[in-house]
């Protein structure tokens, strides 16, 4: 909820919390969206987090706010994102961007990007519950790696798929780049963040930064060695 009402700006979707919405708010919403993403407060690594066709008579509406209610969760508009990020698979595919601030300049650079994709039928893509992970050159957008996956499989070819995935361009790319430099900037005190982002075919969405984001990316997927770029990205 913080995030979502501190970043704004950038999240650029529709949202609830079960702890403050009231019913009219509710009810708008359902009337709004035919789906929503419900994701738990405490969750981690998409833990929990299903996707919920809305209710539509006043009934059902009163029976599914109540229960959320009873629940500390978040109610979020379904993303539907462009059409070039949709690998074979049901989820939002997001884009992992590492973002480091200098001690001395309050630069902010970007030490490696990953595209995160879900595999068949799961509606979520992190890497820890189902999904795999490609690194994303970060200058030019392009896919440059094997996926990695928690189980060791690595493969070119998406999972259940015959999408080859070496080479493929991420859409808005240099737009990502910077909602994520923006939004670090908004942080001054957090000086290493790994913002998720998805695509939507008007541009890039932040969906949340995270303050201890998976560093198994960093040294796993795609490149390594990057011990020496984090310590010069943070001035140590």
């Amino acid at each position: 909820m913080d995030f979502n009402t501190y970043f704004a700006d950038f999240v650029g979707r529709d949202w609830l919390y079960s702890k403050t919405m009231n019913f009219d708010d509710f009810k708008v919403f359902c009337n709004r969206h035919k789906c929503a993403i419900i994701k738990p407060m405490s969750g981690l690594e998409g833990d929990g987090v299903i996707l919920c066709e809305m209710p539509n008579t006043d009934e059902e509406i009163k029976t599914v706010f109540e229960n959320c209610c009873a629940s500390d969760v978040m109610i979020e508009e379904k993303i539907i994102q462009h059409p070039d990020m949709v690998f074979g698979n049901k989820s939002v595919n997001t884009i992992r961007v590492y973002t480091v601030r200098h001690a001395d300049t309050g630069k902010i650079s970007i030490i490696k990007t990953v595209v995160r994709a879900g595999i068949g039928e799961s509606i979520v893509d992190n890497s820890h519950s189902g999904g795999c992970a490609y690194e994303i050159d970060q200058d030019l957008g392009y896919i440059i790696s094997p996926y990695y996956a928690a189980n060791g499989n690595s493969s070119y070819i998406h999972p259940g798929t015959e999408i080859c995935m070496l080479g493929r361009k991420i859409p808005y790319w240099n737009e990502v780049r910077n909602i994520c430099e923006r939004a670090a900037n908004l942080l001054p005190d957090c000086r290493y963040i790994g913002w998720d982002v998805a695509i939507t075919d008007k541009g890039p969405l932040l969906i949340e930064g995270n303050h201890l984001p998976d560093l198994d990316m960093i040294e796993f997927v795609g490149s390594y060695g990057y011990k020496d770029k984090i310590m010069k990205g943070l001035g140590l």
